[in-house]
């Protein structure tokens, strides 16, 4: 009998250096491929360019607090 598992969906979003307001908990509108979704901020990190797993432009990007 297999174990049935949940799927998540993760995004990678990230946030304009001036915009410090934005904190894990907060809810913000990101613009994916069909358009823009609400979604929850699980972590907030900063992270150096040549530290990402992808290039820069296939994060998603945070358009505005919810």
């Amino acid at each position: 009998m297999t174990k049935k598992c949940r799927i998540y969906t993760v995004c990678g979003v990230s946030q304009t250096p001036n915009d410090e307001s934005i904190v894990k908990g907060d809810k913000v509108v990101v613009m994916g491929y069909d358009g823009e979704t609400e979604v929850y901020v699980v972590d907030v990190m900063d992270k150096y360019e040549s530290e990402l797993a992808l290039p820069i432009d296939r994060y998603k990007k945070i358009v505005r607090k919810a």
